[in-house]
């Protein structure tokens, strides 16, 4: 996978955060599925009768997906910011923006 990434654009160490955010990301969830807290269970019904539910909060409430949709959701997230990190860039050569930061790193003074 590392690989795949590099050959997609992100340098060696940005491939490794990209892999290790992305698997931080899924064993959370696994975790919280092991721990048996499910979206649709954890406590957004009672927000609903709320007397603040009525308004938007009510609707955001509403529209939140089920455990399955809601992972998808934010798996396509990080993916989606990865792509937007690629295309950033273009083709043009330069500076790769710097991991932490998303600006581009300093040139080399050689």
């Amino acid at each position: 996978m590392l690989r795949v990434l590099c050959d997609a654009g992100f340098t060696p160490g940005e491939a490794l955060l990209n892999l290790l955010v992305a698997t931080d990301y899924v064993g959370g969830a696994v975790l919280e599925e092991q721990a048996g807290r499910d979206r649709d269970d954890d406590g957004l019904e009672r927000l609903e009768g709320a007397p603040s539910a009525s308004g938007l909060l009510g609707r955001a409430v509403a529209e939140v997906p089920g455990s399955d949709e809601a992972f998808e959701y934010g798996l396509g997230l990080l993916i989606d910011g990865m792509r937007a990190r690629l295309a950033a860039r273009g083709t043009a050569t330069g500076p790769r923006p710097s991991p932490s930061t998303g600006r581009p790193a300093p040139a080399d003074p050689a």
